[in-house]
C-alpha cells in the first residue's frame, strides 16, 4: 500500500484535510478528552506530543489550515488523513453483507455515477460550494478517483 502523506494532498491542492486519530490512538482521558474508544480511527484528533497521547480535535470543522500545520500533521505518529466533507462529500461501504452491499452500490451507482463499481472503494466528488448538513443537493462535480489517493482516511505508518 503507497503511503501518502498530508504533504502529498496539499501539493495536490486539497486544503480540506484534517487529521484522523489512529484506531488504536491512546486517549488522554487526563487532559479531558471524552473521544470513546469506538470512535478512534473515525473522528478528527489530535496527537499532544509531550504526553504521547491523543485528543479530540475540538473547531476542526472551521480551522484555516496553513502548511505549517500539515508539516506538524506529517510528525504525528500513525495519524490518518481525513478529507473534510463540507467540500468532499464521500462514501465508505463496510459492510459484510452480500446483499446489503450490492444494495448499497447499486444505490452509489444511481446517484453519484459509475465511478462507484467496487464496493471495497471509498468515493468522493467535489463541490463547488459547501454542503450543509441537512442539505440534499447532488451538484456535485465527479473526480476521477485516480487522481486522489484511493482512501479518504487511511492508516499511515
Amino acid at each position: 500500500m503507497t503511503s501518502y502523506t498530508f504533504q502529498n494532498y496539499w501539493d495536490a491542492g486539497i486544503r480540506e484535510i484534517i487529521p484522523i486519530l489512529p484506531p488504536d490512538a491512546v486517549i488522554d482521558r487526563e487532559f479531558g478528552s471524552m473521544v470513546a474508544d469506538l470512535h478512534r480511527g473515525k473522528i478528527p484528533g489530535k496527537y499532544k506530543p509531550r504526553r504521547k497521547m491523543w485528543v479530540g480535535y475540538d473547531g476542526w470543522t472551521e480551522v484555516e489550515i496553513t502548511e505549517s500545520m500539515i508539516s506538524t500533521w506529517d510528525e504525528w505518529p500513525n495519524a490518518n488523513i481525513g478529507l473534510r466533507s463540507a467540500r468532499w462529500p464521500g462514501t465508505d461501504f463496510d459492510i459484510t453483507s452480500d446483499t446489503l452491499r450490492a444494495s448499497f452500490v447499486a444505490f452509489a451507482r444511481k446517484f453519484w455515477g459509475q465511478e462507484y463499481a467496487d464496493p471495497r472503494a471509498s468515493g468522493i466528488a467535489a463541490c463547488a460550494d459547501p454542503i450543509h448538513a441537512r442539505s440534499r443537493r447532488r451538484d456535485v462535480r465527479q473526480v476521477p478517483l485516480g487522481h486522489l489517493p484511493s482512501d479518504t482516511a487511511e492508516r499511515r505508518g
